[in-house]
């Protein structure tokens, strides 16, 4: 077992699964309670699930192996069984700190942030030095914008657990959403220098340096979060981002195709098939993504411009002229309006 936790320190954690896969079919049950949180850390769930039941039969009324299972049932979608697991774990324990925190956390997937904050502050109370309860309500913290508050819950967490990649994570996180991007990379480095194979941390630190024009570095970052979740799609798109900007429409125009697959109606990746599909002399095919982006997102100046571009080059001057007129309207009442757009979102951990 310590043989699997050294391979996930390392990010080898296809590894880690097939020896914690053998350890299982010779004495899982043996050591379920060992297993489980494991498995549930390498994504394995049902296998997760299927120890969790197993410590349940020797222990029928563990609080901890119930908390195990019911938040194994929430992240496999099953939110009504896991959530009545966990209460089932609060009434058996109901002072434990680590059932008050999956309970927060739950709240805190469903939005539900004063649910959340209420019952993160009931762990705290239980055991102060619970660090994972000081991270998720950092997490709420920030989403209620109480962003000081978050950051010294983010800082306490840290000081009670200095391996806590998570906390690094959503530190850096909250540090990039307001522009501090120094201390962000500082933040997401020490995550992943302790969680190598987390796709969170690849991921919002190549959204920072995608925000610093550094495309190169943060392509390399979008590449690692796709050989650990291939199907993740704002990956996809940021990746197609930045061979987009570093002037490889070719390169850009496949991954945001593939992108395009998950989120097809999203306005910043038609506007870059858009931008892909003029630079490769494919006017037609601009102007269907571009027509499709001015239906989705009516005020989109710089892409109502292209598609006027687009229809120029068709020979389509009358309406050319309509999408340059609709582009210029837009832009002069935007232009009074405050506020910017971010050019990647910033993914909390899970």
């Amino acid at each position: 077992m310590d043989y699997c936790r050294v391979l996930v320190r390392r990010g080898r954690n296809a590894v880690a699964l097939e020896a914690a896969r053998e350890f299982v079919a010779q004495n899982g049950a043996q050591h379920a309670a060992t297993l489980t949180p494991l498995l549930r850390r390498l994504g394995a769930y049902d296998e997760a699930r299927t120890c969790a039941g197993q410590w349940l039969e020797q222990h029928p009324q563990s609080a901890e192996a119930l908390c195990e299972l019911g938040w194994l049932q929430i992240l496999s979608g099953d939110e009504v069984e896991g959530r009545a697991a966990l209460e089932r774990a609060a009434a058996i324990a109901p002072e434990s700190a680590a059932v008050h925190h999956r309970l927060g956390s739950l709240h805190l997937r469903q939005s539900d942030l004063e649910a959340a904050e209420a019952a993160l502050r009931h762990a705290l109370q239980c055991d102060a030095g619970h660090a994972a309860a000081h991270v998720a309500l950092g997490m709420v913290l920030d989403r209620k914008g109480e962003t000081e508050a978050a950051q010294r819950a983010f800082q306490r967490a840290l000081q009670l657990a200095p391996d806590d990649a998570t906390a690094y994570f959503n530190l850096g996180a909250m540090y990039a959403e307001s522009g501090r991007f120094g201390p962000a990379l500082e933040a997401l480095a020490s995550g992943l220098a302790l969680e190598p194979a987390s796709p969170e941390g690849h991921y919002n630190t190549g959204a920072v340096l995608l925000e610093q024009s550094h495309y190169a570095d943060a392509a390399l970052h979008f590449r690692a979060v796709l050989e650990l979740r291939p199907e993740h799609p704002e990956a996809r798109r940021a990746l197609g981002t930045c061979e987009l900007r570093r002037g490889r429409p070719g390169r850009a125009l496949r991954h945001l195709e593939a992108a395009r697959r998950a989120t097809p109606d999203a306005p910043s990746l038609l506007y870059s098939l858009g931008v892909c599909y003029n630079a490769l002399e494919l006017p037609r095919h601009a102007v269907r993504v571009l027509t499709h982006l001015a239906e989705v997102a009516p005020d989109h100046a710089r892409g109502l411009h292209l598609l006027g571009v687009c229809l120029d080059k068709l020979g389509d001057r009358d309406g050319a002229v309509r999408a340059y007129r609709r582009s210029e309207w837009v832009r002069t009442r935007v232009a009074a309006r405050a506020g910017s757009a971010r050019v990647a979102t910033f993914l909390e951990p899970s």
